[in-house]
């Protein structure tokens, strides 16, 4: 299986286009349309795959307010598109539309995970 080589590719973006990998956060063709459902089921597997990117980079991932703190230190843009979209994930009947801006939050935080943490970045300019 080939690698994306950028976020686009493995998550897709706003029109649908991209990803060679499976695309983690729609629902597979045949399926019926609850699209509450599809929301809540995209935003939850965009929870969980920024958890996976986290554990690859090193960061624990068993407390949200531990992992929230150590993402302030190294992509400290982000941070708040991570605790937004944790909140509307968690909450116990978000609307659609709600679950869309989640996915919009989870889309920065993964492009950010993505990137070298930002004093390597500072590091590099420096140089």
């Amino acid at each position: 299986m080939e690698t994306p080589t950028s976020t686009r590719e493995l998550i897709g973006d706003d029109k649908g286009e991209g990803a060679r990998e499976p695309r983690r956060f729609e629902r597979e063709p045949g399926e019926p349309t609850d699209e509450r459902r599809d929301e809540a089921v995209r935003s939850r597997d965009a929870d969980t795959l920024v958890a996976e990117v986290m554990r690859e980079r090193g960061y624990p991932v068993e407390d949200f307010e531990q992992q929230a703190a150590d993402v302030s230190v190294d992509h400290p843009t982000v941070v708040e598109h991570y605790r937004k979209a944790h909140a509307i994930q968690t909450r116990s009947r978000a609307s659609t539309e709600d679950l869309r801006e989640a996915m919009l939050h989870y889309r920065a935080l993964f492009a950010e995970l993505l990137e070298p943490p930002q004093r390597e970045r500072e590091t590099q300019e420096v140089s």
